[in-house]
Formats: structure tokens, C-alpha cells, sequence
């Protein structure tokens, strides 16, 4: 009888191997239906986000578990910077117009000028002034939008209207606060007084109020020779950079012509006007100038002349001042303005009367200053017109008069009653004055300016 385990073992056996095969069947199946030359991957479906900013909540994004990396920043547009504009006050033009003229809505033009009220009169804008905005653009169709205008009415004053929160302005003023600083100039006159100072660096405002004081006295057209000498001692303001902003005041002014030495010194008496006055308190000024204008030359003398247009023999009633087009014409005197106007042979003509006893004329003006009618008041040095060729003139120049008891005379032969005279307690503080000025003035020269700096600006209330 045969061993059943034996018996059995060619069955288990083939059980098996078909087993086996059947799983390597299953397998190469497998194999054959994919494709070889890809290799094997996840496919991973990925959700996709709009970029827009309101679509893309946090909780939408909850425990999700997708990489931060993954993401990309919504695109939230950045406020445009603002753009700054210069703008430039032009002749006529009010403030409310210069803004509408950059192109913002008239509703924020009409805010920032209201708002400007309490700090600022926009009357006083002036032509020549820059007005700096700063403007932020809008999508079309809106204007931009006004954030700030800033402009400076003089050196030491700015203001600024600044936007706040809404569609309000707000208007501020900042001051710049200016240092005084002194200087010293003299030297010879070799080419003209204001030819020798303007080129040892005299600002030229502070050089003509010199020339001007100095008219009462001096005709620069005959009187000064070349080796005349001069000495200016005054104040300039600069600002907290250290820049020249403008000139302050002439504390000093000294000439010496052909020998003859002029001093004058600053000084403000209990009248309250300031003034030069020499070392024993005389006033500078006389009743009248003797040069009413910055002429290059007198051109014809008071006294008889072959007339270059008429051409025969006859009394010049006046002194001619020969200068450009244009140049101004000062007042002689403080006066009253008894005639403005067309004059005939005499052209634009201009006559001042003083008082009862002296009067001025001024011909052959190309136009009148502005304000310079019949009847208005004029104080010396005033600019009343400007040199011109109107009337019987062959060029441009001034025809100048000094009428006394209504008949004209040689201005260079009348005998000027002086300006005020300092007396009693005015005469002693004036005193005082004039040592601190020397002293000033001696350091400057041995070259302690930071303490003559710092000295003048102590000092400058009391002048």
C-alpha cells in the first residue's frame, strides 16, 4: 500500500507552482499595462486661487496643508507717491488761480486757501513767489488730489497747508530765525564809489542807501576823485545753513574826499526814527538830495546853452542827469505831489512841493511809479518815475529843478537847511552809541569777527 504522503506530494507540489504562476501572471500583467518609459508619479490635484485680495479669506484656507511657499501674495496696489510741482506766481495771478492751475479739483483749491486765513492774507501774494505742491495721482477720472503747498514770504517765514485726516487742511507757520553777522569794507575809490564797493563784495541794497545818505552832502558826478576813500561797517543776516539771506542795517559810513573826512554812526533818538548822524549829532540828511538819480553823468549844467534841438542860445533852468532808460527816479525831499502828467516840451513831468518855500520838478520821465498821482504823499528817496526821452529830448536823461518861491535856481547853489539836531539826553545815548560802534568796528578791523558777530547781534536792538 502505498505512503499517503507521498502519494500526496506531487499534487501539493503542482498546487503549488500554480499559484505561483498565477501570481507572476497577475504581476507581468501589471507591468505590461504600464508604461515604461515614465516614471511613477502622484498625481496631486492643486486647488487654484484667484490673486484678488477679497477673494482669499483666512478661513478659506484653514487646515489646509499646502506649504506657505506654495502661495502668492495677493496684488494690493501701493498709494502712488506724491508729485511735486513748482509753480510760479505770475503777475495778476491770485492764489485760488495759481492752484486751480495745476490741474487739482477746485474744491481742494478753495479748502487750502481757507484754510491759509488765519496764518496768511493771500493778498499778499506776490508775482515771482514759488508756490511748491504736492499732488497724489488718482485713477482716472479723478484730478489728483492736493496733499501740500508750502512757499516762503520772505527768508525767515515759511508756510505750509498740509491735508489731515478727510478732506481738511491745515495751515502752519515755521520761522527761520536769522543770525546777524557784521562786516567791514574800505579801500580807495578808484573806479567810482559804488564801482570800488560793490567789487569789495558790499551788497549792492546797502550800497545805494550809502550813495543815497551821502547825496546830501556829495555829488558823486563832480565830487569824488579817483584816491577818495571809504569805509562801510553794516550787518548781514544769513540763515541757519550759514547763507547770506539779506542785508540788515548801515551802522557806519565814513568818506574822505580830497582830504575832508565825513563820519556818520547809527542812531535811533527818542523819536523813534533810526538815522546817521555825525560825531557831534547832526543828521545826515538835508532838506533836499542833491542827486536824485544814479546818474553815469550830468549831461548839461544849470545856466545858458546852445539848445541841441532848438539850436539857438537859451536859459537850462535845471540840471540834466544822463542814464538808461529806466532807471529810477528818487524823490529830492519828503513832499507832497503837485503835478503828474504830460507837461508838453518837459514830456512826463513830475513836480514835488516840500514845503511853502522849496519844490522839485522832474522831466522827460518815460513813466510814473506806481501811486504817484496828484496829490499823493512821497517820502525822500521814494522812487516817483523812471528815466526816459519824452518831450523835447535828444536821448534819455533826467531834467532835474529846485524851485524856491516858485522860481528855479541852480540846485548846486542853494543853501539846505540841516536835517534833526541830537540834544540833551538823545545827545548823551547817542554818545554811548558811538563808542560801541568803534569798538565794533576796531575789532572787525584786527579780525575778532566772531566777537564782533556775536556783539552785534546783542547790541542791534539799541540802534
Amino acid at each position: 500500500m502505498a505512503d499517503p504522503q507521498r502519494d500526496g506530494e506531487p499534487a501539493a507540489t503542482g498546487r503549488h507552482l500554480s499559484w505561483h504562476l498565477g501570481v507572476c501572471a497577475w504581476v507581468a500583467l501589471v507591468l505590461i499595462g504600464l508604461d515604461s518609459s515614465q516614471p511613477a508619479r502622484a498625481v496631486v490635484e492643486t486647488p487654484t486661487y484667484s490673486n484678488r485680495a477679497q477673494l482669499v479669506s483666512p478661513s478659506a484656507l484653514a487646515g489646509m496643508p499646502i506649504v506657505a511657499d506654495r502661495f502668492v501674495k495677493a496684488d494690493r496696489p501701493e498709494p502712488s507717491a506724491p508729485i511735486p510741482v513748482d509753480l510760479t506766481v505770475r503777475s495778476g495771478d491770485t492764489l485760488i488761480a495759481l492752484l486751480g492751475r495745476s490741474g487739482i479739483p477746485m474744491t481742494d483749491a478753495y479748502a487750502a486757501v481757507q484754510a491759509l486765513k488765519p496764518v496768511f492774507s493771500v493778498r499778499e501774494v506776490r508775482p515771482g513767489w514759488t508756490v511748491s505742491l504736492q499732488l497724489r495721482p488718482q485713477d482716472p477720472p479723478l484730478l489728483p488730489a492736493l496733499q501740500s503747498v508750502a512757499f516762503r514770504p520772505s527768508v525767515e517765514r515759511e508756510i505750509k497747508v498740509v491735508r489731515g485726516d478727510g478732506d481738511g487742511f491745515l495751515a502752519t507757520t515755521i520761522a527761520h530765525p536769522l543770525r546777524r553777522v557784521s562786516s567791514l569794507s574800505g579801500g580807495a575809490i578808484d573806479n567810482g564809489l559804488f564801482n570800488s564797493a560793490s567789487a569789495a563784495g558790499v551788497p549792492h541794497d546797502l550800497l545805494v542807501q550809502a550813495i543815497d545818505l551821502f547825496s546830501f552832502d556829495v555829488d558823486f558826478q563832480r565830487d569824488i576823485r579817483a584816491g577818495d576813500q571809504y569805509e562801510l561797517f553794516y550787518e548781514t543776516l544769513t540763515d541757519e545753513n550759514g547763507n547770506y539771506a539779506r542785508s540788515g542795517e548801515l551802522m557806519y559810513a565814513k568818506l574822505v574826499l580830497r582830504g575832508k573826512e565825513m563820519r556818520y554812526y547809527r542812531f535811533t533818538p527818542r523819536s523813534g526814527v533810526s538815522d546817521l548822524f555825525s560825531p557831534d549829532g547832526h543828521s545826515i540828511r538835508k532838506a533836499l538830495l542833491q542827486t536824485p538819480v544814479d546818474a553815469t553823468r550830468i549831461s548839461s549844467t544849470f545856466g545858458m546853452r546852445l539848445h541841441p534841438i532848438l539850436g539857438y542860445t537859451m536859459m537850462h533852468r535845471g540840471v540834466d542827469f544822463a542814464a538808461p532808460e529806466g532807471t529810477p527816479v528818487r524823490a529830492a525831499g519828503d513832499g507832497t505831489v503837485v503835478l503828474a502828467g504830460d507837461a508838453g516840451s518837459y514830456g512826463n513831468y513830475v513836480r514835488i512841493e516840500h514845503n511853502s518855500r522849496y519844490s522839485t520838478a522832474y522831466a522827460h520821465l518815460m513813466n510814473f511809479a506806481r501811486g504817484v498821482t496828484k496829490g499823493a504823499h512821497v517820502k525822500q528817496g521814494q522812487v516817483i518815475a523812471y528815466v526816459g526821452a519824452t518831450g523835447r529830448a535828444t536821448g534819455p536823461h533826467l531834467h532835474y529843478e529846485v524851485l524856491v518861491g516858485g522860481q528855479q535856481v541852480n540846485p548846486r547853489g542853494v543853501r539846505l537847511p540841516a536835517g534833526e539836531t541830537l540834544g540833551g539826553d538823545d545827545l548823551r545815548a547817542f554818545n554811548v552809541r558811538l563808542q560801541q560802534i568803534e569798538a565794533l568796528r576796531v575789532a572787525r578791523q584786527v579780525g575778532e569777527g566772531a566777537t564782533v558777530a556775536a556783539s552785534s547781534a546783542a547790541t542791534s536792538a539799541s540802534m
